[in-house]
């Protein structure tokens, strides 16, 4: 299902993914928004449809996304996404 969430205000396109294990946030997303990166202690290795199979150890901790008006804290990991800003999985 795709709609639409805010991040610090913004809106973006977001994707709700019910066979996702985790939630994403495009690197271009992170830099536009500034926003804060964690770097995990390990790789993590991403299967995506566009990129193949992508690496990662970055993540931004309790990020607050707004969906219809209410806000939740997610871990999003960072990813170099196309076409869409948010993957919003079942974490």
């Amino acid at each position: 299902i795709q709609g639409k969430c805010f991040i610090s205000g913004i809106p973006l396109l977001v994707l709700f993914d019910s066979g996702a294990t985790h939630s994403f946030l495009s690197c271009s997303c992170v830099e536009k928004l500034k926003l804060y990166v964690s770097s995990l202690n390990k790789y993590l290795v991403v299967e995506t449809p566009t990129s193949g199979f992508v690496l990662t150890s970055n993540m931004c901790l309790n990020c607050p996304v707004e969906i219809s008006g209410r806000t939740f804290l997610i871990d999003l990991i960072c990813l170099p996404l196309s076409q869409i800003d948010v993957i919003l999985g079942m974490d």
